[in-house]
């Protein structure tokens, strides 16, 4: 999974698992670089901009499962969310791959099945 698309999607998974939060910055331990985005998300559309790289992120929420679309990779990319234990997981068509994480504060933990890593976000 690209960077980017790792960034979009943890930001995405925070403000989903977070009712009403106004949180703007996806921060990256592994990189040391945020992300700065604006935009919507709620239990039926997901529309944000990632103004670092200037593109949006969205589409639609039903029962659970984000369709969404990376406008910058040009490439969907599948999330399923589990709000009983507040866990994740998905498809990135981009890279052919799937990935799965869990939330828990304001931290996303992220695994990626393309590079079997972990990757550790804040989103505030």
């Amino acid at each position: 999974m690209k960077s980017d698309v790792k960034y979009a999607v943890a930001y995405v998974v925070a403000r989903s698992f977070e009712n009403n939060s106004t949180s703007k910055l996806a921060y990256s331990h592994a990189e040391g670089a945020y992300h700065l985005f604006l935009g919507e998300v709620d239990s039926t559309n997901i529309k944000v901009y990632d103004y670092n790289a200037q593109c949006y992120f969205s589409g639609a929420v039903t029962n659970g499962i984000a369709k969404l679309y990376h406008y910058g990779v040009s490439s969907y990319v599948e999330i399923n969310f589990n709000y009983v234990d507040n866990s994740f997981k998905g498809y990135d068509y981009n890279s052919n791959n799937h990935f799965s994480g869990n939330f828990n504060g304001n931290s996303v933990a992220l695994y990626d099945n393309e590079t079997s890593g972990y990757y550790h976000f804040s989103v505030q």
